[in-house]
């Protein structure tokens, strides 16, 4: 049986055609492979909860506290959105009305004060306020959705936030619960072939996608991390978490990635 990829010819970057078009053919997944972490977030949004009100517990209160900054800041993206929408709302629906009474003269109020009382004794008025409330109404959401995306464009996504979990001071209780299967979600369940499209930028959602990427990396550093400190302080090596005491470090701050590869346990 002969092999096809050999005989491919190379692009520029000495890539065969065929994998290239097997790279592209990830795209399609990307909805699939996107529920898989949403389901992980779904399934421990309890864990979520809770944590970010555990700044009581000496161990967990900086992860707390990046916690509720998150999800503050994704309420106030929303608050923006709906604020926008329904100022959306009250200037289409209100405003024309009020400017003719204010500012159009008496010979634009007697037009308006007729037509309403038209309207009223054809039967009318009803049909053209529910059309002008669709209208005006779909209109608003629209503009309020645009806006909540443009606002979260500019603002730190909520994936983003949560990617630096895993670097937190003292313990995580978000880390210990995701870190492994989301490891391996990364690595295993999602093919390489998918993380090339984030190389080149051609994901819907590359923001989510870096993010979700950025937290199996910090997964893997704080790992690595607990590995170096049972080694200085002469812990033996075990499945139970320590503290760290301070944030993750960079590796060039106290750790050297070479020193952290050889310092990784995999716990498979």
């Amino acid at each position: 049986m002969s092999n096809n990829d050999d005989k491919a010819p190379l692009t520029s970057t000495g890539t065969s055609s065929m994998e290239i078009l097997r790279v592209e053919k990830e795209l399609y997944k990307e909805v699939q492979y996107m529920t898989f972490y949403k389901n992980f977030l779904r399934k421990n949004r309890d864990l979520f909860q809770q944590q970010r009100h555990a700044e009581a517990q000496i161990h967990f209160a900086d992860e707390a506290a990046l916690l509720k900054e998150a999800i503050s800041s994704q309420r106030q993206i929303w608050f923006a959105g709906i604020g926008i929408g329904l100022l959306t709302f009250a200037s289409l629906h209100f405003l024309p009305t009020y400017l003719i009474r204010s500012l159009g003269g008496e010979a634009k109020i007697k037009a308006l004060n007729a037509a309403e009382a038209q309207a009223r004794t054809d039967g009318t008025a009803w049909i053209r306020k529910a059309t002008g409330l669709i209208v005006e109404g779909s209109f608003s959401i629209w503009t309020g959705y645009c806006a909540y995306h443009r606002v979260a464009e500019q603002s730190e996504d909520t994936y983003e936030m949560i990617a630096k979990v895993p670097l937190c001071a003292g313990r995580s209780a978000v880390a210990e619960a995701l870190c492994d299967e989301w490891i391996d979600t990364t690595r295993n369940r999602i093919p390489n072939r998918f993380w090339e499209n984030l190389k080149t930028g051609t994901l819907k959602d590359e923001k989510s996608w870096k993010a979700i990427r950025q937290f199996s990396d910090n997964c893997v550093r704080r790992r690595q991390y607990e590995a170096y400190l049972r080694q200085r302080r002469g812990i033996p090596y075990s499945n139970e978490p320590i503290p760290l005491p301070g944030k993750v470090p960079q590796y060039n701050d106290e750790i050297s990635s070479r020193e952290a590869k050889k310092l990784v346990t995999d716990r498979k």
